[in-house]
């Protein structure tokens, strides 16, 4: 990454040209730690993965950027396990896999998402027994206790309710009150001629990437970069939700990624 030419207008008088040693071309590399570390404090409320990329850049913007890190992770999406049954969280948060017990009492959330802006995270299925990807992926109430998610077996969304952890999951159940006005779409993955589509026979490495804008009252979804569906409209303003998920059979993994950013 280049910076080259002049500051400011070159028509007004307080233009002031760059020096001739720099004239030519200024390296990212080059610049001093504290101005780095300006450009990438500068980025990091509204613009998380370029600051990111930014960061990754070289050894030297690692080091400029070293002191945002720890402030950069407290905005990772992670599996809470406070709030999750069934399964066990390893990889720092990042992953879920099936652990055992009751599948009617499987049940896993993830850290609260901001309840304004817009958000994107994904979520990649490393493992699914038998490649059909009987499991769900989604989101739920910030007390997690109903969610809907996009069943990878059959295309569609599920919506299931779970009063207390470690309590019998129910399947189908109504949407709450506070969600009445909502609209859900209910088949989330097409074919291009609109014919229902799944993943089952192919799940395992499949991506799910969710979007929830805070300030539409919107939830989205898209599979392996494919079209992106509008799976729930009309949240009520302020409305929190996170990232949840429910694997069936014991070893299938799922593995979440992401930072709190505006989409």
């Amino acid at each position: 990454m280049y910076f080259t030419g002049r500051f400011g207008n070159s028509n007004s008088r307080a233009t002031t040209a760059v020096p001739a040693r720099m004239a030519r071309q200024t390296t990212l590399h080059s610049l001093p730690n504290d101005v780095l570390l300006a450009i990438v404090e500068a980025l990091e409320p509204d613009h998380l993965p370029a600051c990111m990329r930014l960061s990754a850049t070289n050894k030297n913007c690692r080091e400029a950027c070293r002191p945002l890190q720890q402030r950069v992770e407290r905005r990772r999406i992670l599996f809470a396990e406070d709030k999750t049954a069934g399964h066990v969280i390893t990889n720092a948060g990042r992953t879920l896999t099936r652990l055992g017990g009751k599948w009617t009492k499987a049940w896993a959330v993830g850290t609260p998402l901001p309840s304004s802006g817009s958000v994107s995270w994904r979520m990649k299925i490393d493992r699914c027994a038998e490649n059909e990807g009987v499991m769900c992926i989604g989101v739920c109430d910030a007390d997690g206790q109903k969610a809907y998610g996009l069943s990878p077996y059959s295309g569609t969304l599920s919506s299931l309710s779970c009063d207390r952890l470690g309590a019998t999951v129910t399947a189908n159940s109504s949407a709450p009150p506070q969600h009445a006005q909502c609209v859900f779409t209910k088949q989330l993955m097409e074919t291009a001629d609109g014919a229902p589509s799944s993943l089952k026979g192919r799940a395992n490495g499949a991506i799910i990437e969710m979007t929830f804008d805070a300030d539409r009252g919107s939830v989205f979804m898209r599979v392996n970069r494919g079209s992106r569906v509008c799976a729930i409209a009309g949240l009520p303003p302020g409305t929190q939700l996170r990232p949840w998920a429910r694997l069936f059979d014991v070893a299938d993994r799922v593995s979440v990624s992401g930072f709190w950013t505006a989409a």
